[in-house]
């Protein structure tokens, strides 16, 4: 069995893994308070808006959502997980 390596609180499956998302190169505070903000938006009252998740979650690497998951907490003052 392969050994199995972990990267930031989960197990890779594969060694050597590769990044699927580049992410944004001029990512900052003001880049992931805005995405913050925009997640908020997209799960505020009833339902959610699917569109602008995927866009935010698909715009960034895993880094940089690391990131906007706790300026979303520090900004909104709620969990982004259980929203």
């Amino acid at each position: 069995m392969a050994e199995e390596k972990k990267q930031a609180g989960h197990e890779q499956p594969l060694p050597g893994p590769r990044p699927s998302i580049e992410g944004a190169a001029e990512f900052d505070e003001d880049v992931a308070k805005k995405a913050a903000k925009i997640l908020r938006e997209a799960m505020k009252g009833f339902g959610t808006n699917e569109k602008k998740i995927i866009n935010v979650t698909n715009a960034y690497n895993r880094a940089q959502r690391m990131i906007i998951i706790d300026t979303y907490t520090k900004e909104i003052k709620r969990d982004l997980i259980k929203d």
